[in-house]
């Protein structure tokens, strides 16, 4: 059944086998074409299995596509682009994310990297401050 799919594959990824957790995620993005996650595992295992990034790329457009609100997908998606060198593409991806608003350091390097790749100094520098304010907001005041 379809439900057994996703945990038949994080177990078979947890037993070391992610060319089989693949096999299960490709057999459920066919039978669930409409859905964006077994794309998503695809993805995810394929990178395990270091992939070229023009393989994944297919894939990730796909789910990006069926779900486009999906920072995660879009993430992954613009560190794909970024690998393969389609710089813009990247960059126009991570645009429409309120920078800002994020509080998730890592996605906010990852983003940083993607603008200064592209040549986006003023999205890089947003990064930057962004960064900077939660660094600052988790130190807290400073008694000395």
């Amino acid at each position: 059944p379809y439900a057994v799919l996703e945990p038949l594959s994080r177990a078979l990824a947890r037993a070391k086998q992610p060319a089989l957790a693949l096999e299960v995620c490709q057999r459920a993005a066919g039978r669930r074409p409409d859905s964006a996650g077994p794309l998503r595992g695809m993805a995810f295992y394929m990178t395990q299995l270091d992939r070229a990034s023009e393989e994944i790329l297919p894939v990730l457009f796909k789910a990006f596509l069926l779900e486009p609100e999906d920072f995660d997908t879009r993430m992954q998606l613009a560190k794909r682009l970024l690998d393969c060198g389609r710089l813009e593409e990247a960059a126009y991806l991570m645009s429409v994310i309120e920078i800002e608003s994020s509080c998730c350091p890592s996605c906010l390097v990852a983003m940083q990297e993607i603008f200064e790749a592209a040549g986006d100094s003023d999205n890089a520098r947003r990064c930057l401050e962004t960064l900077i304010a939660i660094a600052e907001k988790s130190e807290g005041p400073n008694d000395f």
